[in-house]
């Protein structure tokens, strides 16, 4: 019988049975971690994605960042902003015009316009069903999808927020939550089916043993 352990296993023989962490797969983080490292064991599903097709002579695809087995099989996906925020210069007390305030937003929406987690979530499916040799992963199996970020979502991700994104960017201290609210956003629109999860990098070993 197929569960979400058994695939977590056969996906994990397929990287040499080695694990990392969700700090491990954040490249700022590499060299410099903080001090809630989280240390839960995930699979680095990039490298499982790339070492797979690359045996069968196929190009690479997108992929999950980290595959994770807790009662359900999570395929979890890693978005960095602290670093994007310093490179606009959003991370201090400065004001801006309502004209710098349109464009800076426009930035952060272009930005998660990139982000394909669905495309990702069914890529790394497919990778799963050839590997395990199992037709139909989302109907066999309990299967969730984790948005990590170094930002903190502060609120409940998918709920019907009260304020638009353009409310919210007309504070300009509070550009964090301009970013969380679009990849909320973004995530809802785009991953129906299944449970779906969004987190702060420093909660992730809280919520894993949550589910």
């Amino acid at each position: 019988m197929i569960t979400p352990q058994s695939v977590y296993d056969w996906v994990l023989r397929c990287i040499g049975n080695n694990t990392c962490s969700v700090c491990d797969l954040h490249k700022p983080c590499i060299g410099h971690p903080c001090a809630c490292v989280q240390h839960t064991p995930v699979i680095d599903f990039d490298e499982v994605e790339r070492l797979w097709h690359i045996s069968r002579k196929q190009p690479s695809t997108a992929s999950a960042d980290a595959l994770v087995c807790h009662h359900n099989l999570c395929f979890v996906e890693i978005k960095g902003w602290i670093k994007f925020l310093e490179n606009l210069h959003l991370t201090g007390e400065r004001q801006f015009t309502d004209r710098e305030e349109e464009r800076l937003k426009g930035r952060i929406l272009k930005q998660v316009g990139h982000y394909d987690f669905q495309k990702k979530l069914l890529s790394s499916i497919e990778v799963c069903e050839d590997i395990t040799g199992t037709p139909d992963l989302l109907s066999a199996l309990p299967v969730a999808f984790i948005l990590v970020t170094d930002v903190n979502p502060e609120t409940s991700p998918l709920e019907v927020f009260s304020m638009q994104l353009s409310m919210l960017a007309h504070t300009s201290t509070d550009w964090k939550k301009v970013c969380t609210e679009a990849m909320s956003q973004r995530l809802a629109s785009q991953i129906t089916s299944i449970h779906t999860y969004f987190v702060y990098c420093k909660g992730f070993d809280h919520l894993i043993k949550s589910l």
